[in-house]
């Protein structure tokens, strides 16, 4: 049988606040003497926490504490998903970079070749190296006119993020030569 939120709410518990700004809700009853309370949030299953307090006065700034942190952990969920789903600010001609690798970094370039609201047309590109830094490494930069593979289409994001598969995220390219590491 799966647990769901009444079975963790003793039988005597009260909904002290059910948050108007958060989805916390508060639950308080009392225990040999001493205030006890239950908090949950959003559509959780299992309490935030369940504690039994010294005093009342301990249980009302705990339970403040955690609207607080609620609706400020909440408030930036929404901030962040506003910007990840707003208008990305990338034109045509501009170039993305991804840095990927394991014990390794590869450094790939992207040029954006044509905007279609939140669809970009990209180009892989070719890289040119500035400086040699040691054994298996250097610092690149792109070469534009060295095209590789056919043009295809992603989305980007709010972020002027690009994710390209499991492993690549692009992101906008700044102008700055990029370490870039190899072996074997």
């Amino acid at each position: 049988m799966k647990r769901t939120r009444e079975n963790h709410i003793p039988a005597d518990a009260e909904l002290y606040i059910q948050d108007l700004l958060s989805s916390a809700m508060i639950y308080r009853y009392e225990r040999g003497g001493n205030p006890v309370g239950i908090a949950f949030r959003g559509k959780s299953q299992k309490p935030s926490w369940h504690y039994r307090f010294r005093s009342q006065e301990e249980r009302q700034q705990y339970e403040q504490k955690f609207l607080e942190s609620v609706r400020a952990e909440e408030e930036r969920s929404n901030q962040y998903k506003a910007q990840k789903n707003a208008q990305h600010t990338l034109k045509a001609g501009d170039i993305l970079y991804s840095s990927w690798g394991y014990e390794q970094t590869n450094i790939d370039f992207f040029q954006v070749v044509d905007v279609k609201s939140k669809t970009l047309a990209l180009q892989e590109i070719g890289v040119t190296t500035v400086e040699v830094t040691g054994w298996a490494s250097d610092s690149v930069i792109p070469d534009p006119s060295h095209k590789i593979g056919p043009v295809f289409n992603k989305r980007a994001n709010g972020f002027n993020h690009v994710r390209l598969d499991d492993c690549r995220t692009a992101s906008p390219y700044d102008g700055r030569a990029l370490h870039r590491s190899w072996y074997a």
